[in-house]
Parts: C-alpha cells; structure tokens; sequence
C-alpha cells in the first residue's frame, strides 16, 4: 500500500519540486525567466483543473490538502512577475482548490487536528496570493483555534493522543503553524505568535525541548516513541529568525526545504506582499 500511494504521489511531489526551484531562483535572484518556468506550469496545471477531482478516501483529501499549500505559497513568490493572462487562469483555480479544502474539514467527524492547520495554511496562502479577505479571515480563525487548543504546557492534546507517534505529530503541527505566523506577520502586519498569551511560543519551547530530550516527551503519553520521530521543517529557522533572543541554546537540524512550504523557507525574508 506504501508503495502504491508512492508512485501515486509521484506526479505531484515532481511537480511541486520543479515549480518551487524555478520560484526560489526567481525570489532569489529576482530572476524574470526562473519567474516565467514556474508560472507556465501552474498555468499549464491549472487549466488541466489539477487536485479538483473526487478524493474517494481521507488520504487523498490531505494529501490535497497539503499539496495546495505547496502550490500556493510557490504561486506567492512569483506573483509579482505574473502577467494578467496568468492571474486569471492560476488564481481561480486556487480559489477552488481552497475552497475544496475547506469543504472537506467542514464535514462532521472530521478531526480538528494538525490537518485543519494545513488546511489554513492553504488558505493564508491562497488568501493572500488572490487578495481575498474571506480565505484570510478563514486561516485566521485556524490559527485562534489552534492557539487555544495549545495547553499551559505546550501541548496539543489531540497530538498526544497518537501516543508513541505524539512527538513526531507536534512537531508536524508546528511546521504550519509557524509559517502562518510568519506569512501573518509579513503580509498582515499581525502577532499570531501572541494569540492566547503566546501559545506558538509554547508550543516551539515544549516541541524542541522533547526533539532534544524525548525521553521528556514520554510522561505526557506514557509511551516512548517507537520509530525515529521526524522534527517538522523550516519551523526552527523561521522562529529564530523572528525571535532571534528564544532557542538560543538548542542544537537540532531541522531541514529548511519542504515542496508543502513552498520550497526554501530562508527566502519568505525577501518576500513583500503585493500593494
């Protein structure tokens, strides 16, 4: 089943791959051509409605959900060299996409849990590579309700209760989270990192202590993690950068690269939202 779900994914994970290099170039270097290689393969994507089918099981639904983020967030560092052609055949299509997404965690039983937070980064992306206040609004209402999911101690409650797995979970919630603040605070002027008397700031604290220490991680389970627990991406980097007086002591490698976060995390320091 791994294998087959692999070679599924196979398309999408070369896709996303292949735009974002040409968008980190074109950040990068303020490169018009990089700019032009990635803009012509969401609009070649686009047009083909990719993502927009029937997910027939909940797999498939996060899968989508995450790959949007990808899309949207490569979308976001090249919009400024897209023409008006390209606008109106890439936005509309990410508009949908989000509104998929969205509509897939609006069902009953569907857990509120890191997904949801994927889901909202999408759509702060989306929200803000379209220049619409609803898709805004709606990762907004993500990010208060996962801050006040965030206990005292920096716990997600529905993370720990994966158990041996609970670890590698908070720091998979984190990832998001932290570029939704990121993307808030460079593109809407706003503080998510404070919401609930700075729940993301406790949550980073409990997730890369345990990273360092996992056995800590084990009384708030009473498992210990059975596998190696993977430490998220680009969270660390991007917390530093913005609070360069938090984490100074911890030592832990944590990749800046993920096609679900656009690509190179470094770069959103060049970034400027469109006026």
């Amino acid at each position: 089943l791994r294998a087959r779900r692999r070679a599924a994914e196979a398309p999408l994970r070369a896709f996303l791959t292949t735009i974002q290099r040409s968008a980190d170039l074109a950040l990068r270097l303020h490169d018009p051509y990089a700019a032009r290689c990635a803009l012509a393969g969401l609009v070649r994507w686009a047009q083909a409605g990719a993502w927009l089918g029937e997910m027939r099981q909940k797999q498939a639904a996060y899968q989508r959900n995450w790959d949007l983020a990808g899309a949207a967030l490569a979308y976001l560092k090249v919009r400024r060299f897209a023409s008006a052609h390209e606008r109106g055949v890439i936005e509309p299509w990410l508009l949908r996409w989000a509104h998929a997404n969205a509509a897939f965690f609006a069902r009953k039983g569907v857990k509120r849990n890191n997904h949801v937070y994927w889901m909202g980064l999408g759509a702060l992306a989306t929200g803000l590579a379209t220049q619409q206040p609803a898709l805004i609004a709606r990762a907004r209402e993500v990010m208060h309700e996962a801050a006040g999911a965030i206990r005292d101690d920096g716990a997600l409650p529905l993370e720990l209760a994966r158990g041996s797995r609970a670890l590698h979970y908070h720091a998979f919630a984190l990832t998001p989270l932290t570029l939704m603040a990121e993307l808030a605070a460079r593109g809407l002027g706003e503080d998510w990192y404070a919401l609930e008397r700075g729940a993301v700031h406790r949550l980073t604290a409990l997730t890369a202590s345990a990273l360092e220490r996992p056995s800590t991680f084990a009384a708030l389970t009473g498992t210990r993690p059975h596998r190696a627990t993977k430490p998220g991406y680009g969270w660390l980097y991007l917390y530093r950068a913005r609070h360069p007086g938090r984490l100074a002591g911890v030592a832990l490698d944590i990749p800046t690269h993920h096609r679900w976060l656009g690509g190179d995390v470094r770069l959103w320091r060049l970034w400027r939202p469109a006026r």
